[in-house]
């Protein structure tokens, strides 16, 4: 079997999770969930650094790379797209993956940077209060910080579609939450693979909310998902700031 290989990711926050569990419900997808490939491909580089004063400047480590990869998912699974949910990695290396991936396949998914930052502090809190993460950050600090870090990744995966859009794929998450059935098709149409209404309704079916909370370890991490820009908890000054930070984007994307 040849595979093709998929990463998936997005801002923390932005429905990756929904979106990783919709894929591996379909019967030629599997999608695991992070596998730390930010760590290997740091280590294949050092590696590589290592040895290439013995081999000459020639040998090139990172070329096996992608050999590594395909390795890895496939001893987890067997179909005809293997993937991974690996955010920091796919964020941090579009340009290296298109360049030493062959055939490879990204979808990223976006959500409203209001709804997206505040979902975030909700996780903040909830990490704090298991002790995971410091408690010092101030709410407005993280809302700013977290809006200018959505406008720099926003702008980094629109350009990239543009350039290559038979390798990447965008979705809004406020689609996949309001239409998900066409929002699959338009998925499964992406990867070329079976997109018969039979299969479209297993994979809702077996990733609404309730059964996701249901069966996660942690049910807390699912809360009612925000999807209408809601603004009315941002403090005026900061809401103000935040507009100014995400305009072009959101209009880029359609966001009021």
């Amino acid at each position: 079997m040849s595979e093709k290989i998929l990463f998936v990711g997005g801002l923390i926050k932005s429905g990756t999770t929904l979106l990783q569990r919709i894929l591996d419900h379909h019967p030629e997808v599997c999608c695991l969930t992070e596998q730390d490939l930010s760590h290997l491909l740091s280590l294949c580089k050092s590696e590589n650094d290592a040895i290439e004063p013995l081999i000459g400047k020639n040998f090139k480590l990172i070329q096996y790379f992608p050999l590594i990869v395909k390795n890895l998912l496939k001893h987890n699974c067997n179909k005809k797209i293997i993937g991974v949910n690996d955010n920091k990695f796919l964020l941090d290396n579009i340009d290296e993956i298109l360049e030493i991936f062959e055939n490879v396949k990204m979808i990223f998914i976006i959500r409203n940077p209001f709804d997206s930052i505040l979902s975030g502090w909700d996780h903040w809190q909830r990490l704090s209060k298991l002790k995971v993460v410091s408690t010092n950050e101030t709410r407005n600090n993280f809302l700013l910080e977290r809006a200018h870090t959505w406008n720099v990744v926003t702008t980094k995966i629109l350009n990239s579609v543009n350039d290559c859009p038979e390798n990447i794929f965008t979705i809004k998450y406020e689609e996949l939450v309001a239409d998900k059935e066409n929002t699959i098709q338009n998925i499964c149409n992406f990867l070329e693979i079976d997109h018969k209404p039979s299969i479209i309704a297993e994979m809702i079916k077996e990733t609404t909310f309730e059964k996701m909370k249901k069966d996660a370890n942690d049910p807390s991490f699912y809360k009612e998902a925000r999807t209408g820009g809601d603004t009315s908890k941002i403090d005026h000054n900061i809401l103000k700031q935040i507009n100014s930070l995400t305009i072009d984007n959101r209009k880029r994307l359609n966001y009021n």
